[in-house]
């Protein structure tokens, strides 16, 4: 049986820019208020890399395109702890301190992410302090702004 590949065509996606690190975006797919849930697109440029966060529910993430790199940290330094070609799947149970970057041709992934309490992920500074959450409402928020875009 022959197989056929086909690359990911995101020119439809209209990304939204994160606020912090310059690189990084993002375009809604579905929220649930009431399964506290939410799916994104999340796209890398070549090299971005996020800050350190601790998602806090369960999460899946489907590389769609590019390389997904994610470091975990040891002591003080952040490691290298994986890196994810197109296919690669990855699931946790949640409590997941790590950082992500987008390797030499960026990334695109599929994040499926649980809230517990409302959070979807806290940002975490360099003394393991969380600073700021992210919450489904504030998916929700940017949902419903995209879909009055479009």
């Amino acid at each position: 049986m022959e197989s056929t590949s086909f690359r990911f065509d995101d020119r439809a996606v209209v990304w939204r820019s994160f606020r912090g690190p310059a690189g990084l975006s993002f375009w809604v797919l579905d929220v649930s208020e009431a399964r506290q849930h939410v799916d994104i697109l999340f796209k890398l440029d070549p090299w971005a890399r996020c800050v350190p966060h601790n998602h806090v529910g369960a999460t899946s993430t489907l590389v769609i395109a590019g390389e997904h790199r994610t470091y975990a940290k040891s002591g003080d330094d952040w490691v290298l702890d994986q890196v994810g070609p197109p296919g690669t799947f990855v699931s946790h149970d949640g409590d997941n301190v790590h950082r992500e970057e987008g390797g030499e041709e960026g990334a695109i992934i599929h994040l499926s992410m649980q809230a517990v309490n409302g959070v979807i992920w806290d940002l975490i500074d360099e003394h393991d302090v969380v600073t700021e959450s992210t919450t489904v409402n504030d998916f929700l928020r940017a949902f419903d702004r995209q879909k009055a875009l479009a």
